[in-house]
């Protein structure tokens, strides 16, 4: 056992809730051991992905002995993943790693103590003194039982303290690396150890933001990142990218219990730069300008994309709501509303033109004190010149009714002929185009149709219609079909 210098190890245990408290009790070092912590760090990256993980690339200065050494590293993230991390030491060679797997905290303390003498620390809710008497721990399942003033309590009120930690405890949560130097070294020069290692409960995610011009004819269009930080770690000066793109993973991210989250900070680069955009092979990265400071349990919001006026058109689709099941004889009518949709092309000549990471993008209108949202859609990672649709809703004022008109059915080997009328509505002032889709299976065939067709695949028929305002159009078709 290691006894801590002056301090009691204290926790707080309330209805079976840890508080793990925020000083650590300071170890004594073996002597040819050289401590290496956060606090030691000269350089710090880190690149985030949108699955949760990231890569940390540290600098850490040390002064180190020749010949042999052992280096104890701390400052390791709870979500480290372990077989990830890969240690450079200048002018030396590491021989050997090793990693505690347990964890000083509340619980591993308990079940390190049980059957053993520790204090037992009560408040006085009036006066704040606090008294210390001793107690014998008897259990830790179900609740912690422990003999106290001659009595055995379950979750007496009050906490545990500690003031011993078990030997095999005081390298808990640190790596300790064996290194060896071939070379004679200048023992009083500080060298460089470098960390690069996966972390999990790090992610990023973009959105953006559309405000649609009154007319409907162009929208603004803002980007940002928000970044998360649930690793169990703070890190501060890091220089930050984050990388968009499908990168494949063969195993999962480490992640912490889940805790609260901070509430949002807005500025995250201490120079007010934003973000350089740069092909990172077949993927692209986003590097903030400056460095940057990440809170553990806090969100921060960065700008992706300023403000962009890009020209979209409007379109209006109807497809049936699910899979149309062909009746043998006349039926209910089914009662459709068009799909809202809001196209575009990442073009410059569009007035984008970027490389944009997938995320949700908030369609709202342009003006007046009640600003409202017209609605949402997700879209994937789009690349210069790929179009795009964003799907906002449901029309209030074009309506749909849909209706099979006949069924015959041809031979014995399934084939049949049908058809079908939609009478599209359109309540609004204004004339407006709707895109009709129906679906079919087998070999099909138009047969007789009040207006052309278009094959959207094998499996789709596109009508374009237009509808007069205040007006209805009425588009009929019989069609055959060899399953």
């Amino acid at each position: 056992m290691k006894t801590i210098r002056t301090t009691i190890l204290a926790f707080t245990a309330l209805a079976g809730t840890a508080i793990l408290p925020t000083v650590l009790p300071s170890y004594a070092k073996a002597q040819d051991a050289v401590e290496i912590g956060a606090g030691a760090r000269h350089a710090l990256g880190l690149t985030l992905y949108s699955n949760g993980s990231a890569v940390v690339s540290e600098q850490r200065g040390a002064s180190l002995p020749g010949g042999e050494a052992t280096l104890i590293i701390g400052g390791l993230p709870e979500t480290l993943q372990r077989d990830s991390l890969s240690v450079a030491v200048d002018g030396a060679s590491v021989d050997a790693q090793r990693f505690s797997l347990d964890r000083l905290d509340l619980q591993t303390l308990l079940r390190r103590h049980v059957g053993k003498t520790i204090r037992w620390i009560t408040v006085d809710p009036q006066t704040g003194e606090r008294r210390a008497s001793e107690a014998e721990l008897l259990s830790v399942e179900g609740g912690i039982a422990v003999l106290l003033d001659e009595m055995v309590q379950i979750n007496p009120p009050g906490y545990p303290a500690f003031a011993t930690v078990p030997d095999d405890l005081a390298e808990a949560g640190r790596m300790t690396l064996h290194v060896s130097s071939a070379e004679p070294v200048d023992e009083s020069a500080e060298r460089m150890v470098g960390l690069r290692y996966l972390a999990g409960g790090l992610d990023w995610q973009a959105s953006y933001t559309a405000t649609l011009s009154g007319d409907g004819t162009e929208m603004t269009f803002q980007g940002s990142a928000t970044i998360s930080n649930r690793s169990g770690m703070d890190f501060g000066g890091a220089s930050v990218a984050l990388v968009a793109g499908e990168v494949n993973r063969e195993s999962a991210p480490v992640l912490r219990k889940s805790v609260p989250m901070r509430a949002m900070a807005m500025e995250s680069a201490d120079s007010g730069a934003g973000v350089e955009q740069a092909p990172l092979h077949d993927y692209h990265k986003y590097e903030i300008q400056g460095r940057v400071d990440i809170p553990d349990n806090e969100e921060m919001k960065i700008p992706l994309t300023s403000g962009k006026t890009v020209a979209v058109d409007r379109l209006y689709r109807l497809r049936p709501n699910s899979i149309q099941q062909v009746r043998r004889g006349p039926g209910e009518s089914d009662v459709l509303r068009p799909e809202i949709l809001l196209s575009f092309e990442n073009t410059e000549a569009d007035g984008l033109g970027l490389p944009l990471p997938a995320g949700i993008v908030r369609v709202y209108d342009d003006g007046t004190s009640t600003a409202a949202l017209l609605g949402e859609d997700r879209v994937g990672h789009l690349a210069v010149g790929q179009d795009v649709e964003l799907s906002l809703g449901k029309t209030f004022d074009i309506t749909a009714e849909r209706k099979q008109t006949a069924f015959r059915r041809i031979g014995n080997q399934g084939e049949f002929e049908a058809a079908n009328e939609i009478t599209v509505k359109n309540a609004k002032s204004t004339a407006e185009t709707v895109e009709i889709i129906e679906p079919f299976y087998g070999e099909w065939q138009i047969l007789e149709e009040s207006t052309g067709h278009q094959p959207r695949n094998s499996s789709e028929a596109v009508w374009t219609i237009t509808v007069p305002a205040n007006g209805a159009v009425v588009l009929s078709y019989r069609y055959s079909v060899r399953p």
